[in-house]
């Protein structure tokens, strides 16, 4: 079972210390945990990228958060922003 740690002021899931990111896919994770109603075309305008270089980076963070139990998902079906989530003990 994998322990997660949750910050003690905003309730926001805290990385692991070991997360290997670039400083584009930091500035992204950042950008979700300070607006977590952020939607994708915010985050392109914000971080001047097009949308498909977001997908491109949110699949990479994805990769490398995976071994930690945690990703990054949309809100909802149809939602275009994102939040971390940590997944369910098995």
């Amino acid at each position: 079972m994998k322990a997660f740690h949750y910050c003690q002021h905003c309730g926001n899931l805290s990385l692991p210390k070991d997360v290997k990111l670039t400083p584009k896919q930091r500035q992204i994770l950042e950008l979700m945990l300070r607006r977590p109603q952020m939607s994708s075309e915010q985050l392109c305008g914000v971080l001047s990228i097009r949308p498909n270089t977001l997908h491109v980076h949110l699949s990479n963070l994805n990769r490398e958060l995976r071994n930690h139990g945690i990703f990054v998902r949309s809100s909802t079906e149809y939602s275009t922003s994102y939040r971390l989530i940590a997944e369910a003990a098995e």
